[in-house]
Formats: C-alpha cells, structure tokens, sequence
C-alpha cells in the first residue's frame, strides 16, 4: 500500500494482529526506530 509523501521502501514486517506477543512488538518498536530514520541506498 502506498503511502503520501514517503518513498517505497524494501522492509515488511508483518505479524498475526490479534495476538502479538512481547517481542513482536519488541522487534517491531526496535525496526521502527533504526529503520525509520535511514534513507534508502539507491
């Protein structure tokens, strides 16, 4: 799903939403955090 005014990006995570245990989240809080500030390399 495209999203306004951010460029496509390589990374997925996905995970069961009904039940997402403490290092889903985890690892999820921890990607959004380092991945969320870098630029792709192109």
């Amino acid at each position: 799903m495209p999203l306004v005014d951010l460029p496509p990006s390589p990374l997925v995570v996905a995970w069961a939403g009904t039940d997402p245990g403490p290092l889903v989240r985890s690892f999820a809080r921890i990607a959004a955090t380092v991945y969320g500030g870098r630029t792709p390399h192109r």
